[in-house]
């Protein structure tokens, strides 16, 4: 689906030739359910690059605003610590169902991923393991070193009727860099129910004419 949106006759800002009219086109893509993450887009604490309010890590990893698609704040992993690891993780309460897991990732030219990939376990309320956990394909190489921001997501189900709750981890485990920069970023992550449903995207959202 297409919305044209048509700017008749321009008094303001910069013209572009002599053309007195232009068309945006938006693609309307469906909106993600429910966003069941705290603090989703890393935004806090503000007095701290340590992770807080819902989020917990171990390794070489911190936020800063750098590694922000949107906002103030994004995660990311230190890649040019040699032969290290980290991760991020956050417990949410659930249902039994189908969930998906989904985030904006930025991978610097001289960043060396060995694995990155997403796990679910899946708990009932006495911590009790209820499934074997869901791990993701290891997206390594999956991810282009070329500096842009990338789109991954992960879907997976726990029918199991005791299901109380899920531990999301995110983690990595890098070599020497083979370059400079040399990070691996993240923000903007997302949890609802059901299989994924995409991202809103902007046609020529760079406003390249």
């Amino acid at each position: 689906e297409t919305v044209d949106l048509s700017l008749d006759n321009p008094c303001a800002g910069v013209v572009l030739g002599t053309r007195t009219d232009a068309t945006l086109t938006i693609l309307d893509y469906e909106f993600p359910h429910t966003n069941l993450l705290e603090n989703s887009g890393f935004e806090t604490p503000t007095t701290t690059n340590d992770y807080d309010d819902g989020w917990s890590a171990y390794g070489a990893t911190y936020r800063t605003g750098w590694a922000a698609h949107s906002g103030d704040y994004g995660g990311y992993f230190e890649g040019w610590t040699e032969w290290d690891y980290a991760a991020l993780y956050q417990y949410v309460d659930v249902p039994p169902g189908t969930y998906t897991f989904s985030m904006w990732v930025r991978r610097e030219p001289g960043f060396n991923p060995l694995t990155l990939s997403i796990s679910i376990y899946w708990y009932d309320s006495a911590w009790n393991q209820v499934q074997a956990t869901s791990e993701s394909p290891d997206f390594a190489d999956l991810i282009p070193g070329d500096g842009g921001w990338h789109h991954i997501y992960f879907t997976a189900s726990c029918a199991h009727p005791a299901l109380d709750h899920v531990h999301i981890n995110i983690d990595g485990y890098w070599g020497s860099p083979t370059g400079s920069p040399s990070a691996f970023m993240f923000d903007d992550a997302t949890f609802y129910g059901g299989s994924y449903t995409g991202v809103t995207a902007l046609a020529n959202g760079n406003y390249v004419v």
